[in-house]
């Protein structure tokens, strides 16, 4: 049981850590870098919750035991706390419930530039300091 609650800290903490990772990329990215200017944002405590909550239940889909590579498990794995993020950004409840929300929001350029930012940043993190807790 003790293994069990080490291994849950590990998998959360590791996932939050990789959110909050994410928001100053994200940040530094729309402050310093005119293509992404789309990212800009003021960088306060609000940016960091939805990114460091999703990121952190993210971080337990490492529990699932797959066949696949770790880096491709990464990039999976960050496939779904990039579309509770930008869920969350568009109105958590009314896309869940009433599906007011279509799938060309998710196929944007800026969307797919914030899928791609989870996969480097998210991914990456989260399976180097798993791979290493191994």
């Amino acid at each position: 049981m003790h293994i069990f609650l080490q291994r849950v800290c590990l998998l959360y903490g590791t996932g939050s850590i990789a959110g909050a990772l994410v928001v100053l990329v994200m940040w530094f990215l729309g402050v310093f870098a005119e293509q992404f200017s789309f990212l800009a944002f003021n960088l306060n405590v609000d940016a960091f919750f939805p990114p460091v909550v999703f990121g952190g239940l993210g971080g337990l889909l490492y529990f699932l035991r797959t066949s696949m590579k770790s880096s491709m498990q990464a990039v999976v794995y960050s496939i779904p706390i990039s579309i509770a993020y930008l869920s969350y950004g568009f109105g958590w409840l009314d896309v869940v419930m009433f599906k007011q929300m279509d799938i060309s929001y998710f196929l944007r350029p800026e969307s797919l530039v914030i899928f791609a930012i989870f996969a480097l940043v998210w991914g990456g993190f989260t399976k180097y300091v798993n791979v290493a807790a191994h």
